[in-house]
């Protein structure tokens, strides 16, 4: 639960770490769309300012036009011409300016769809060649006023030509008073011509002082702006190592979880394969002692077929044995494919041997009481009769024997159902009435428990095999795990030493004196840095993931391993339950041939007609005993 609440904590703290991200993201977008608004602002002054010039260049052209109707047609033409080169020019100008126009607001379109860091970048590449723009106008506008000047001088030359010619002739008072007039007019030109060349150096030195200070103003602001965002980026790159640093921190601290958990599954695995050694010695050790009884069990069985005397009864015992064998087998065959039929069957041959039983002491009374009348009227007779018919009463008690025997076969018939007169049959059938017979019948039945416990341990062996398979699946599954967990580690190794080297490089750029080109690298150094941090953190995020995948993985894969050593200790257990229930059996079936082997030498030595009837009695007693009485 610790781990768990561990790694909500970090998820919770990668979480606000995002957060924090996206509003820094989010207010440099506002910052980048206030200064887009103040560059537009700028734009729209500087187009405002073009439009009055163009006002003022029309103005002036009008005056011009005023000046030259009061001149001379000759000269007029002349400066016509020359006025018409120069509005061809300044038209040209004009074009030009049109031309510059559309070309900046093509450039404002294209800043508008570029990334914040170029667009800032252009903004101040135009502000420079606006710069040198204003810079040309200004040359233009002096190498025009050059000209006027020139124009001036000309005009005074045509007028000192006016004066030699009024000198020379001799020209009526009309001419010279239109040479009179035409000199005060040329006068008033002269002065009007002085008075706009001072207005128009004066209008041209407030637009140079104007432009200067607008483009001081605006480049001054982008400095200011340039300082304060290199500043804030300086934050943020402060701001991004902390994050380094504590996502360092962080991945320590997940390698020594990662560490922990490591320990603990080798230590898991390690206390698995001990308790699978365990196993395997005492599932060797369970089944040494199942062939030491199984060995035992042989030496007895040579021991029984050694006492047996009779050998046509032995071929006939042997002969059946090896049907009942058969039979047995098909019926183990058909209980391991339906263990329903069997209980079922076990159950109904329980009920049987219960009735067999009842049947058998009422008929041990039935006898025990005819023994009693038959040996009564013995005595009768013995007294009654002479000496010499002891013979004939002996063989007449011979007959009462076989007559006893009929009447109990008789009366079984008759006090059984119809359903235990097929069983009955074919226990009288399978049963010799010798006594090596009977012991042979137990010894069968004793080794065919001791096939069925051995059928019964190979299966078990064989799902405790299937268990070593599954842990050697597992142990494989976790060394891929392993070498998967180191792979990430090697990488979250090299991805340290990239950041480390991008911090280094930092530092040696701040320490350095940065030009503009230089800014320009540290913003694509930044934004590179930006986009490996964002790359980091996804990284991070889905390794993370992976590795709790894997760990709640391993950890449903510890639960089954423990299931099923659950199961095989289960298994276990049940095996030495079978094994205490058959060395119990054994050694009833020892101490019952025990009996048996002593009261076949007690009937040796006995006397045979009465003895023999007891030696029936007992063995059928034994025989029934066997099926659990």
């Amino acid at each position: 639960m610790s781990n768990n609440n561990h790694s909500d904590d970090e998820e919770m703290f990668l979480v606000s770490k995002i957060q924090a991200q996206k509003v820094e993201i989010e207010s440099l977008q506002k910052q980048l769309r206030v200064q887009e608004f103040q560059f537009k602002q700028q734009i729209l002054e500087l187009t405002n300012e073009l439009e009055r010039e163009r006002k003022r260049t029309s103005e002036l052209e009008n005056e011009i036009n005023t000046q030259i109707s009061s001149i001379g047609q000759g000269e007029i033409q002349s400066f016509a011409t020359q006025l018409e080169q120069k509005l061809s020019e300044a038209e040209n100008k004009l074009l030009e300016y049109k031309a510059n126009e559309l070309k900046l607001q093509k450039e404002i379109q294209s800043l508008k769809r570029r990334p914040d860091n170029e667009e800032i970048e252009e903004l101040k590449q135009q502000l420079v060649k606006m710069e040198e723009t204003a810079i040309a106008l200004i040359v233009e506008k002096e190498k025009v006023i050059q000209d006027l000047k020139s124009q001036l001088e000309c005009s005074t030359q045509i007028q000192e030509t006016f004066h030699d010619q009024v000198h020379s002739s001799d020209v009526d008072d009309e001419k010279d008073i239109k040479i009179q007039n035409l000199k005060q007019l040329v006068q008033e030109l002269n002065q009007k011509i002085e008075q706009d060349q001072l207005h128009f150096d004066e209008r041209l030195m407030k637009l140079e002082h104007e432009i200067t200070e607008r483009v001081l103003d605006s480049i001054s602001h982008q400095i200011n702006e340039s300082k304060s965002v290199e500043q804030d980026l300086l934050h943020q790159i402060n701001l991004y190592e902390e994050k380094i640093k504590n996502q360092d921190k962080l991945l320590v601290n997940q390698e020594k979880l990662l560490q922990q958990v490591k320990d603990e599954k080798y230590k898991e695995v390690s206390f698995y394969e001990g308790r699978h050694a365990e196993m395997q010695k005492k599932l060797s050790s369970a089944l040494q002692q199942v062939l030491k009884s199984d060995r035992k069990s042989e030496d007895a069985f040579k021991q029984f077929t050694n006492l047996q005397r009779e050998k046509t009864i032995l071929q006939k015992q042997r002969d059946e044995q090896v049907k009942l064998n058969v039979k047995l087998e098909n019926n183990i065959r058909k209980q391991i494919q339906d263990m329903d039929e069997l209980r079922q069957y076990n159950n109904s041959s329980q009920q049987q041997i219960d009735d067999l039983e009842q049947q058998v002491n009422h008929l041990e009374q039935q006898l025990q009481e005819t023994k009693f009348y038959y040996e009564e009227q013995l005595q009768r007779q013995k007294i009654d009769l002479p000496s010499e018919r002891l013979p004939s009463q002996q063989e007449e008690q011979g007959q009462g024997g076989n007559l006893l025997s009929e009447l109990l076969t008789e009366e079984i018939s008759m006090e059984k159902p119809h359903n235990t007169q097929q069983s009955e049959d074919s226990f009288h059938q399978q049963i010799p009435q010798t006594p090596q017979s009977k012991n042979g019948l137990v010894h069968m039945f004793a080794s065919s428990r001791i096939s069925n416990t051995s059928v019964n341990t190979k299966r078990r062996y064989h799902e405790i095999e299937q268990l070593k398979i599954e842990l050697h699946t597992i142990k494989h599954e976790n060394e891929q795990l392993a070498e998967e967990i180191e792979n990430y580690e090697h990488l979250v190794g090299v991805l340290q030493q990239e950041i480390k080297a991008q911090l280094l490089e930092i530092q040696n750029l701040r320490k350095g004196k940065l030009d503009y080109s230089q800014e320009r690298d540290l913003r694509i150094d930044q934004e590179q840095l930006k986009q490996s941090l964002h790359k980091l953190e996804t990284h991070f995020i889905t390794a993370k993931l992976s590795w709790a995948e894997e760990v709640n993985f391993l950890k449903s894969e510890v639960k089954r391993a423990e299931k099923q050593a659950q199961e095989s200790t289960l298994l276990y257990n049940q095996i030495l339950t079978e094994k205490e229930y058959f060395q119990s059996k054994l050694k009833k079936l020892e101490t019952q041939i025990a009996k048996k082997e002593k009261k076949n030498q007690n009937s040796q030595n006995a006397p045979l007609s009465p003895l023999k009837e007891d030696d029936q009695t007992v063995k059928k007693k034994g025989f029934l005993s066997y099926f659990g009485k």
